[in-house]
């Protein structure tokens, strides 16, 4: 006859340790990698390309109420490894979501907005400078949000004290480091894509190209930034950023005779043919997607190879 094996009160403990530390160790195993992975030969995971980034502080005056004020910002920057050519180097501004504002100079890497342009994979072919600054809580880089429609015009409201002090933080790196002025870059996700969209409207001639992903803009003033190469993508669910917004955009664009190659069921042959014919304007739409397309769209390999090539 067999006898039920009988446990000691520290034999309980030791079997429920075990069964705790099974859940914990296969729950584990199911978190999503959110690598950048351009290509076969990146070996970057996100902990490693966020420790790349310095921390820092930018600080300026600004002329508020006549009165001259000092105002700061946190941000994190990448410098390359790569010697470049030409003893320059192109910088990429990244500029994140309302869920990552604050003081902490860590949410702004949350994403692959800013870590996707310091990956090895990437800075292998085309070297760069990487800033993300950081917006505080109080503030935005547009003083506008989906709630409020799905297009602006800026004479309703004014330039914000961040987005003045992002680019004195720009002009500050442009003047101690070797960076090149005609190949300054900007992109921005959600939030971001506002202020990009605002920042290249109000300031074209500061930047070579934009990249937005589901922002939105002044429709009424897109010839300012006629001279700005401008890569659009949006998911076509979005429940926070309307498509409307980039719709919106494109067809003003194409009225002021800035012609948008649409991207949707091409190949990536037909879209890479497209970009040796040196295509200034692009937009991209993920049918099935809704808001959070950015680890799809900063994972594009021809994105880089068409930026890159951007030159004010």
């Amino acid at each position: 006859m067999i006898h039920p094996m009988k446990l000691s009160p520290v034999g309980i403990l030791c079997a429920l340790a075990a069964v705790l530390l099974f859940l914990y160790c296969s729950q584990k195993s199911k978190t999503i990698d959110y690598s950048y992975t351009p290509g076969a030969d990146t070996t970057d995971n996100p902990v490693d390309i966020t420790q790349k980034f310095e921390k820092k502080i930018h600080s300026c005056l600004l002329r508020i109420y006549d009165m001259p004020m000092r105002r700061s910002i946190p941000y994190r920057l990448f410098v390359p490894e790569q010697p470049s050519s030409s003893g320059s180097y192109p910088l990429v501004l990244a500029l994140h979501g309302a869920g990552e504002k604050g003081s902490d100079n860590e949410l702004q890497l949350k994403f692959k907005l800013a870590t996707s342009w310091a990956d090895t994979a990437v800075q292998n072919q085309w070297p760069c400078f990487v800033v993300a600054p950081q917006c505080p809580l109080n503030s935005s880089w547009v003083n506008w949000d989906s709630s409020m429609g799905p297009a602006y015009g800026r004479e309703a409201i004014p330039v914000t004290e961040t987005q003045l002090i992002v680019l004195d933080l720009l002009d500050s790196l442009i003047t101690g480091l070797p960076v090149d002025p005609d190949r300054v870059y900007i992109t921005g996700l959600s939030m971001g894509g506002h202020g990009t969209w605002d920042m290249i409207t109000r300031f074209p001639s500061r930047f070579a190209a934009a990249v937005v992903v589901c922002g939105i803009g002044d429709t009424a003033h897109v010839e300012a930034f006629r001279d700005v190469s401008v890569w659009i993508f949006q998911g076509a669910q979005d429940n926070t950023v309307s498509v409307r917004s980039a719709w919106y955009m494109v067809e003003s664009m194409e009225r002021h005779g800035m012609p948008v190659f649409r991207t949707a069921g091409l190949s990536e042959e037909a879209i890479e043919a497209e970009l040796d014919r040196g295509v200034k304007y692009l937009y991209t739409e993920y049918p099935d997607a809704g808001h959070y397309i950015w680890d799809r769209a900063y994972a594009y390999p021809p994105l880089f190879r068409w930026i890159f090539a951007q030159r004010r």
